[in-house]
């Protein structure tokens, strides 16, 4: 979703004009036409431009690995168990500690999120 409205001219007589995108589908369209713009643009006269483009790619970047953190399970591969993450870290020499009976919660938890990560694609 996109928001548009307009303000009265700033401090410099300039006219002021406040978009905002809602959304990471929102944000990424704007990207892509940002990018598409600045493929013919001069980086040098565009710096700001350019500097939004990158601020905005990492945000929405940061976004993506914000959603996979909170739901590390939901977005992992769903054909690995845990059983093949215990059998994969104990054969790379991680230990059950006596006592324990399997690997710690955050083993698995930190093997999830590095899968949702990798089924990340990147632009």
């Amino acid at each position: 979703m996109i928001h548009v409205r307009t303000q009265c001219a700033d401090l410099n007589d300039q006219p002021v004009l406040h978009v905002s995108l809602v959304g990471i589908p929102a944000l990424e369209q704007f990207d892509a036409i940002l990018a598409r713009a600045l493929n013919c643009a001069d980086p040098q006269k565009h710096k700001d431009w350019v500097e939004l483009s990158d601020k905005l790619r990492e945000f929405i970047g940061a976004a993506d690995i914000t959603k996979l953190s909170t739901h590390p399970k939901q977005l992992a591969q769903p054909n690995i168990t845990d059983a093949d993450i215990r059998r994969e870290f104990l054969a790379a020499g991680f230990t059950i500690k006596p006592g324990n009976d399997d690997l710690k919660p955050y083993v698995y938890e930190a093997a999830r999120r590095i899968l949702a990560l990798a089924s990340i694609t990147k632009p």
